[in-house]
């Protein structure tokens, strides 16, 4: 291996690790908010609750997808 090629591919680890923190923030923050819309008994919440599920689950997905991306990087 080159020093280009090692240089890229240290590039691609440190550009997906910052990708998965973002991700786990993101999935963090959403389940924080949902936490908060279940405690507050707001009916008029439940599209945000669905919402928040449903963005929970992605990030989740995203989250659990991240090291396949690392290890084919």
């Amino acid at each position: 291996m080159t020093t280009l090629t090692l240089q890229q591919a240290c590039d691609a680890c440190q550009t997906n690790k910052t990708a998965w923190l973002n991700r786990k923030s993101e999935l963090a923050a959403a389940m924080q908010e949902y936490q908060e819309l279940l405690l507050d008994d707001n009916a008029s919440g439940f599209r945000r609750l669905q919402t928040l599920r449903d963005l929970i689950d992605v990030k989740k997905w995203e989250v659990n997808q991240a090291p396949v991306v690392h290890l084919l990087a």
